[in-house]
């Protein structure tokens, strides 16, 4: 699989997040869009396990958003650019 980049925001922010996922889908990256709201609404699945010897396996959407299949994370803030980016 090839790593992906998450992008982590809301729906609220979806006009602010359009442009850059389609930018970043034209260059091949595949995009995922964590929406925190539709997870504490129960609208999107979420699963985060540990297991004991450290391994940690997330999904959301039946897609996986572990460390070890994203490699860039960006956090947007509402109607504004991107806050925070994290490199893995």
């Amino acid at each position: 699989m090839e790593k992906q980049v998450l992008i982590v925001s809301t729906s609220h922010d979806e006009e602010s997040i359009s442009p850059v996922r389609q930018k970043l889908t034209s260059r091949g990256y595949e995009v995922v869009t964590y929406q925190t709201d539709k997870v504490l609404n129960g609208l999107s699945h979420f699963s985060l396990d540990l297991s004991t010897d450290g391994y940690i396996d997330i999904q959301y959407k039946d897609k996986s958003i572990a460390p070890n299949d994203i490699v860039v994370a960006m956090n947007f803030c509402q109607r504004m650019s991107v806050k925070n980016v994290y490199h893995f």
